[in-house]
């Protein structure tokens, strides 16, 4: 495996981690729970992100659109989500499908949990990575600035191995 594949793998296992541990937020976490002082009110989890007609919380593949759920290989994901050219990936867990989508640069843009949907918005520059978390009672937004260059990466990635 090249470097620069390597590098970004790296990122978006670290990433995954990090979003995997910010979808276990609890209504009492630290963010205004939504419906308070500006709040937008509870956007439940069981809502449609792909507009197939199929609520996440039992689509087999909930942020690519497949109305009819096809799956070939019966392994709890939608075939969508199994092809080689969709533009992340997905698996399934414990409490349903985990669906990851990326740009074209592999940076993530939109992880999809049982319990959590979670954006990334990357900046041009790659200076900045805003991550915003909600569940069914909490919106939690979080801004890193930061050098997220493919450069600055590789380098980081070659400092640690000396």
């Amino acid at each position: 495996m090249d470097r620069r594949l390597a590098s970004l793998c790296a990122v978006l296992s670290l990433l995954l981690m990090a979003c995997a541990a910010l979808s276990q937020l609890s209504p009492a976490g630290t963010g205004a729970p939504k419906g308070e002082s500006g709040g937008e009110g509870p956007t439940p989890l069981a809502v449609d992100a792909d507009g197939d007609g199929i609520d996440n919380p039992g689509d087999n593949c909930p942020l690519t659109a497949n109305g009819d759920q096809a799956d070939a290989d019966a392994n709890g994901l939608g075939d969508k989500c199994d092809s080689p050219f969709a533009s992340g990936f997905a698996f399934v867990g414990d409490h349903g499908v985990t669906q990851l989508i990326a740009d074209e640069r592999l940076r993530p843009t939109q992880i999809l949990t049982p319990s959590a949907h979670i954006t990334l918005a990357w900046s041009d520059d790659a200076s900045r990575l805003e991550i915003t978390v909600e569940n069914e009672q909490v919106r939690e937004t979080f801004a890193l600035a930061m050098d997220f260059s493919d450069e600055a990466l590789l380098a980081a990635l070659e400092a640690s191995e000396q």
